[in-house]
């Protein structure tokens, strides 16, 4: 129990009650919307690779919204992004060597190149700096729980572009996940900063 003392203190993160409502609630509407509205069938089935996955994305951005907020103490939010951004291009060149990324490079055509500069430029120094800034003002819990809308625009995404169908359980878990954030977030909303 004390670990997780320091922990909060540390981070300067104090979950309240209201806050853990808020991320049981919108965590549950990810599963929900993730399971296809059937949760019950992680714990029958287990978890298939691509549930692996998405654990693991929620995973890896809680530990990166945790390890950021020291960084938004020392450095603004741009440098920040640069050193995440310097610190993920060295992670991510060994296996992109491996798979022979660069060798396909010339075979890459217009669309391609301006994809990778939007996923550059917008996705990831404009999105993390936002970030930053968020974690910065309302800390990593408050800002950490808008991972769980990534489901929510998945769903509306596949309905309007691959033509999905949204059930009514799918629907209750993207509900759950609006309510959720907005819980955590209710002091922000409300004009509080902590």
């Amino acid at each position: 129990m004390s670990i997780f003392k320091n922990w909060i203190i540390e981070f300067k993160e104090r979950l309240t009650p209201l806050k853990i409502i808020g991320l049981i609630l919108s965590v549950s509407g990810a599963l929900i919307i993730i399971t296809g509205g059937d949760i019950g069938q992680i714990f029958k089935t287990g978890l298939s690779r691509g549930e692996m996955a998405i654990f693991g994305c929620v995973f890896s951005w809680v530990s990166y919204s945790l390890l950021g907020r020291p960084l938004t103490a020392r450095f603004s939010a741009l440098v920040s992004v640069c050193y995440s951004s310097l610190a993920g291009t060295l992670m991510l060149f060994f296996p992109a060597v491996s798979k022979g990324l660069f060798s396909a490079l010339p075979e890459y055509g217009m669309l391609e190149w301006v994809s990778l500069f939007y996923l550059g430029c917008f996705g990831t120094v404009l999105g993390f700096y936002w970030y930053y800034q968020g974690i910065k003002e309302i800390g990593p819990t408050k800002s950490g729980v808008f991972i769980n809308f990534v489901p929510v625009s998945a769903l509306i995404l596949s309905y309007f572009i691959l033509n999905e169908p949204v059930t009514m359980q799918i629907l209750a878990g993207a509900g759950l996940v609006v309510t959720g954030v907005y819980i955590t977030n209710l002091s922000v909303f409300l004009g509080k900063n902590r």
